[in-house]
């Protein structure tokens, strides 16, 4: 029986796609990272983007559907009451979106937060909520307690997001125009 050349090639032609897109991805956060740190808002993890890999036998677990990028306007702090981020989703719920996406969003806390406590409530089924929520706006939007407290940003007293196509973002004034300004304007209106 002769293996079938054409099934292994669109294989390793799809893994290739995917490594490409990657890259592309990788390019769009540090370049985001470096518009947010010229307006004074640093990432709270250094090289941390997702928690959605594993190295066991689970197949879901071997591919990003995800990344995430938090930044807070602390540089050294390990806490905070105000962030904006984002979520690179690679496969955002259906039929809501045909395309993937980057919500941003930005939430206040009444204390400061630890970092690693707002990564570890952040869950994607509550993103997911929230991209349902945001489906065919195309102006940032408040999130109300309920949809925000769900599985997204518990203990935040107040968020707002927007979702935007991924494949839009296709260069450095792309990106300060649709997601650092965007970003801004919603951390802005946070309450004090």
């Amino acid at each position: 029986m002769t293996p079938d050349i054409s099934l292994g090639q669109s294989v390793k032609q799809a893994v290739r796609f995917l490594q490409g897109i990657h890259r592309d991805v990788n390019s769009m956060i540090a370049s985001l990272d470096d518009e947010m740190s010229q307006k004074d808002w640093h990432p709270t993890e250094q090289n941390r983007v997702t928690s959605d890999l594993s190295n066991g036998l689970n197949g879901n677990k071997w591919l990003i559907k995800s990344l995430y990028r938090i930044y807070s306007p602390h540089q050294e702090a390990t806490s905070t009451q105000l962030i904006v981020a984002i979520q690179v989703e690679f496969d955002p719920p259906e039929p809501h979106y045909d395309e993937p996406v980057c919500l941003l969003f930005a939430a206040c806390f009444p204390s400061p937060v630890e970092y690693t406590d707002i990564w570890s409530k952040w869950d994607h089924a509550g993103s997911e909520r929230v991209l349902r929520h945001l489906a065919k706006k195309d102006k940032a939007q408040k999130l109300e307690l309920k949809l925000l407290h769900d599985r997204f940003m518990p203990g935040a007293t107040a968020g707002a997001a927007l979702a935007v196509p991924l494949c839009n973002l296709t260069g450095v004034d792309s990106l300060r125009k649709n997601v650092v300004q965007p970003l801004l304007e919603m951390a802005s209106g946070m309450p004090k």
